[in-house]
């Protein structure tokens, strides 16, 4: 008897936990805005691990030294995926405001440039309601180049995601 009311006990608080992050799960797709400018979306592996991946246009130059600046010749395809960790007790707030960090790897292509490929770390914060299955993130992301021209540069996006 003991033991099933330890079970009992033990479910209930896992399934309040689960209500508790009702939207930090699936899948969520929208758009950012910022560096680069596209498509966001967002899958959850469990309750404070996801994978971030979006595909846009970027129009701040790769290069280094006093080649930095925007194009002259037009856009590149930016494309990344990040490996996120999410902190939900960060912020004290009735809202879910989980500060979150993670590591990935972004690609730019065209524009008159060679592809380069780089390894970012992420670092945001994000607001999931508890009445709508959105989230609106805003991020920081520092970056190391690692072909062509060798760089380091910081990005900046904020955006939103619809989750089904």
């Amino acid at each position: 008897m003991r033991q099933s009311s330890f079970i009992v006990v033990v479910l209930c608080l896992l399934l309040a936990a689960q209500e508790s992050h009702a939207q930090a799960s699936g899948f969520g797709i929208g758009l950012s805005t910022g560096e680069a400018t596209g498509i966001s979306a967002k899958v959850w592996m469990s309750t404070v691990n996801a994978v971030d991946f979006g595909v846009g246009w970027s129009i701040v130059n790769d290069k280094t030294g006093s080649n930095l600046g925007f194009h002259g010749v037009g856009s590149r395809v930016h494309s990344h995926m990040d490996y996120l960790w999410h902190l939900f007790g960060a912020i004290d707030s009735p809202e879910q405001f989980p500060i979150y960090y993670g590591i990935g790897w972004r690609v730019n292509s065209g524009g008159g440039y060679d592809p380069t490929v780089a390894f970012r770390a992420v670092l945001g914060v994000e607001w999931i309601p508890h009445t709508a299955p959105i989230d609106v993130f805003f991020e920081l992301t520092p970056s190391v180049q690692l072909t062509s021209a060798n760089d380091v540069g910081v990005s900046v996006g904020l955006g939103a995601r619809y989750y089904f």
